[in-house]
């Protein structure tokens, strides 16, 4: 039997850095929680992180990736279709 879950594809903007960060996790919230809070790591410096799209789905976690993949892939051709996002 297949186990399949719900994940949440995300896009996190930081207006600090004007960069944009792309994930996918089963708990959006947790997440989110822990992009804001201080621990060490290159998403530190872009507090505050803010929610700027997200996508639920009910995926097995290699479908999640094959998504992340195109959004990713067309962001980098269309950077300026990023700013519709917000």
């Amino acid at each position: 039997m297949l186990n399949k879950s719900m994940y949440t594809l995300y896009i996190l903007h930081s207006k600090s850095l004007d960069k944009y960060y792309v994930g996918y996790i089963n708990d959006l919230t947790r997440r989110l929680n822990e992009h804001n809070r201080i621990k060490g790591k290159f998403t530190d410096v872009g507090i505050p992180w803010v929610l700027v799209y997200k996508e639920t789905y009910v995926l097995l976690p290699s479908e999640v990736i094959f998504h992340l993949s195109d959004l990713i892939v067309g962001l980098a051709a269309s950077p300026n279709e990023a700013d519709s996002l917000i």
